[in-house]
């Protein structure tokens, strides 16, 4: 429950491990009424994944004048995890806010990195397409091993093999694939990312043999 004396709220929408997208309709309303009464922080790291990122980002909130701050990253899509590059999307009064209590800064390799692949569509459109070309791989092996899968609209995959997650990760690991462990009391669902389409395949073949044994 969000009262006047929560100090903020904070959303991962795709959800992170599900990689699952909240419907928009009742995750909007849902956020305005949290933040008459406190601040909303909507994770949107994922959100250029999804089918319809404009329709699904809470971006009309904030100019809308409610207290809502939307968290995006060039970790993602963009393929810059090692830059580690984000950005928030706010009013100004809270953007000024933030900046006051900033204890490091960005490199200037990594602002000019980030613009350069901003403005890279190509890439960005080829990165999008073997990502969903990926997940879709790692979609159809689950449903023909008959393994229960969440529908992830992000970059990876959260399914449910049936056996102990770090049993499954180390599995992986022994043949040189690395998987996600446990997340919290999911004890037996496993995350897999997408990466190269090659590796992708390798997981894929590589899939039967570890939950069968």
């Amino acid at each position: 429950m969000v009262t006047p004396e929560t100090g903020m709220v904070q959303i991962c929408n795709p959800n992170n491990p599900t990689g699952m997208l909240s419907d928009p309709a009742e995750l909007k309303s849902a956020v305005k009424r949290m933040a008459q009464k406190t601040t909303v922080i909507v994770d949107e790291a994922y959100m250029e994944l999804t089918d319809n990122p404009e329709a699904n980002a809470c971006i009309d909130l904030v100019k809308a004048g409610h207290d809502v701050i939307v968290a995006r990253t060039f970790s993602k899509l963009y393929g810059m995890a090692g830059i580690r590059v984000g950005y928030t999307i706010s009013s100004p009064e809270t953007a000024a806010k933030i900046r006051g209590g900033l204890m490091s800064w960005m490199s200037g390799v990594g602002i000019a990195a980030a613009v350069g692949c901003y403005n890279d569509t190509a890439f960005i459109d080829d990165s999008l397409s073997k990502l969903l070309q990926g997940r879709e791989m790692v979609q159809e092996t689950l449903g023909v091993l008959g393994l229960e899968a969440l529908p992830s609209q992000a970059s990876f995959v959260f399914f449910k093999s049936g056996k102990d997650a770090n049993s499954v990760r180390q599995a992986f690991a022994d043949r040189n694939i690395l998987i996600r462990g446990q997340y919290l009391d999911y004890t037996d669902w496993s995350r897999v990312s997408m990466g190269y389409l090659e590796d992708v395949e390798r997981f894929c073949k590589t899939l039967p043999e570890v939950v069968g044994s």
